[in-house]
């Protein structure tokens, strides 16, 4: 209480001495990292000038928090004249292009924002760079900003990125993933001393016919193909969950008689 009427009487007497009116000198932003501080100042509403004891603190953490790229989001003043705002971020995971547009996505499959938006600072670039690209062939998908991906393929696809040339077997420069509208999720490596150029296909998944908890078998399969060679191969239409039956000898020889050359 003590605390409470010390700030209480320390407010009342600036407006006395300004006309009930203490300039908003500063606004500060912490926390920001992949979005520009501008664009959370613009979001906030609040800019220098303004009134600090008329600034609406909740309506700025509401307008900053409908951001897609932001988690969380406090808005506080402080005297002599400052409004500090602090944030954290959504991490994006991965890219993801879709009819044109390439979209930033985070690990729990949210649409965050697109790579050229300009809610995101210059430096964002080279972070971006880095993220595995995901390249969406289905005409008919639609992607919104602050939007999900369906859960089974957004579970596949992350298990898919997260492969390696070496984790399946190959030597190839780099893997590729792909959204394919006729055969789902497809993954293809390229290049590399041995000159690959295969594509596997990993197929469509559902949360319970045919989960993504198949991948890691899936996988064991398509190394032990590109053990054997994988200049030989094309096209590797990997066995799904009607090969469910058979031993890892069978499946392999079953996923043999699948190969396109």
């Amino acid at each position: 209480a003590a605390v409470l009427l010390i700030s209480a009487t320390t407010l009342a007497r600036v407006p006395v001495a300004t006309g009930s009116s203490v300039p908003i000198v500063a606004v500060t932003v912490a926390g920001a990292g992949l979005v520009d501080p501008r664009a959370i100042v613009a979001a906030s509403g609040i800019n220098s000038g303004g009134n600090l004891l008329a600034a609406h603190l909740h309506g700025a953490e509401v307008g900053i928090g409908a951001l897609p790229m932001i988690a969380s989001v406090t808005v506080r003043a402080a005297l002599p004249g400052t409004i500090h705002i602090d944030i954290v971020e959504r991490a994006p995971l991965l890219r993801w292009a879709s009819n044109g547009v390439t979209y930033l996505v985070d690990g729990a499959g949210r649409v965050l924002a697109t790579t050229d938006s300009n809610l995101l600072a210059s430096s964002a670039d080279r972070l971006i760079a880095t993220l595995p690209l995901i390249t969406d062939a289905r005409a008919e998908s639609t992607m919104e900003l602050g939007g999900s991906i369906s859960t089974a393929l957004f579970d596949a696809v992350t298990r898919l990125t997260s492969l390696t040339p070496t984790d399946v077997g190959s030597r190839a420069a780099a893997l590729a993933l792909r959204v394919d509208p006729d055969w789902g999720l497809i993954l293809s490596g390229r290049g590399g001393p041995n000159d690959a150029d295969w594509v596997a296909v990993f197929g469509t998944y559902t949360s319970n016919l045919r989960p993504p908890t198949m991948i890691p078998e899936q996988v064991r399969l398509l190394r032990s193909l590109l053990a054997s060679g994988e200049e030989r191969f094309g096209w590797i239409i990997l066995a799904d969950a009607r090969a469910e039956g058979l031993d890892a000898h069978e499946r392999a020889v079953a996923l043999r008689m699948e190969v396109a050359a």
